[in-house]
């Protein structure tokens, strides 16, 4: 991101960033999905302008730049010069503050597919697990990281996620991680450890192991024969 730039970053993205040196500042603003639908239903008009006619839907994603205009620059100057001050700003004014930016969202036209992911927290009131675990599988985490990703319980998570995919979170997660393994693999120079390591398998041992016994060979061998020519393997594909 470069100076004055801004994004809209949905519930439930786990997103891990390494800061460079240097000073900067940063305004990060909640909101919660209570206080998007109060707002939605507050001004219905606002989410139900759409220039092009049509259903105005949410683009798949989960991090998405804002387009910034004067009005929104001027908007989020304004709300920085209140923590300025020695005194905090009264939680009243905040509200309206907050308010005004989501009206902003809602009520121009260059942020469209921002206004869709609004409108879709207000009509379904719960978080999509099918999205949190296609965006977010990669990621080391425990299912119980997961399920607080999903704002439910980990009971509810694996109910959930069962009514889904027909298959426990653990078993779907392995898969998904080694076909995104595969891809590396087969698409990269990258080393083993690099490809373990983003495909969200703890170690390099145990991803080498499981890879092995889902296609038959270690990924390092499975890279070497796409690369000459000696395809399919020799040895049979093991269940996926």
């Amino acid at each position: 991101m470069a100076e004055g730039d801004a994004m809209f970053v949905r519930k439930g993205t786990y997103v891990a960033h390494r800061y460079g040196k240097g000073e900067y500042c940063a305004l990060l603003i909640f909101v919660s999905d209570d206080f998007i639908r109060t707002v939605v239903d507050k001004y219905p008009a606002s989410a139900d302008s759409n220039p092009k006619g049509g259903t105005l839907m949410a683009e798949t994603g989960s991090i998405f730049p804002l387009q910034m205009d004067e009005s929104l620059s001027a908007y989020f100057h304004s709300v920085l010069s209140y923590f300025s001050k020695d005194v905090s700003p009264p939680s009243a004014l905040l509200k309206i503050k907050f308010e005004e930016l989501l009206l902003n969202i809602l009520t121009g036209r260059q942020n469209r597919p921002i206004t869709g992911c609004l409108r879709e927290i207000h009509e379904t009131g719960k978080i999509s697990l099918r999205h949190v675990m296609e965006t977010s599988f990669m990621h080391q985490m425990s299912l119980g990281e997961y399920a607080r990703l999903c704002a439910r319980s980990l009971t509810s998570f694996k109910a959930d996620f069962y009514k889904i995919y027909k298959i426990t979170p653990g078993k779907w997660l392995i898969s998904a991680r080694l076909q995104h393994a595969k891809v590396l693999v087969q698409t990269t120079d990258e080393s083993i450890n690099d490809v373990a390591f983003k495909s969200g398998f703890k170690n390099t041992a145990h991803f080498v192991k499981v890879f092995k016994e889902h296609y038959g060979m270690p990924p390092l061998q499975y890279r070497l024969r796409r690369a000459v020519g000696v395809w399919p393997p020799k040895t049979a594909l093991a269940h996926v």
